[in-house]
């Protein structure tokens, strides 16, 4: 037994000295410390901004929850006010274009903008072909 402590004392010892005059490998050693200390003071950084901002985004749902559900709703109705929807549009941006381009271009985008209304709130389906099997 005393054969084998003397075999662990001297590599011990050669480690300890190999790393005291080995100067790459405590540089190395130091390096790694900093990194991994950079690397948790980052983690933890990180970890505070994730939560900070999941709790500010978690506030904003909940406030947004009922707004979006009017939304939801009146988009449930709006085949109920289709004809005013549609003449909306049309007025709306047929006149912004009359105003700004004149007469028949203002004719032409109200048209374009009431089709597209209609197709909106009744949902056309223009490429549907009637195939009976």
């Amino acid at each position: 037994m005393d054969h084998g402590e003397k075999s662990n004392a001297p590599s011990e010892r050669t480690n300890t000295e190999n790393n005291k005059s080995n100067p790459l490998r405590s540089s190395l050693k130091t390096v790694v410390d900093v990194t991994n200390s950079t690397l948790a003071t980052l983690e933890s950084t990180t970890n505070a901004a994730t939560d900070s901002f999941a709790s500010r985004l978690r506030s904003l749902a909940i406030q947004a929850k009922p707004v979006l559900q009017n939304v939801a709703d009146v988009y449930q109705a709006r085949k109920e006010y289709g004809p005013q929807i549609v003449a909306g549009a049309a007025m709306a941006f047929g006149g912004a274009a009359a105003l700004r381009r004149g007469k028949i271009p203002g004719a032409l985008v109200g048209a374009f903008a009431g089709t597209g209304a209609y197709a909106g709130v009744y949902g056309v389906e223009v490429f549907k072909a009637d195939v009976e099997s």
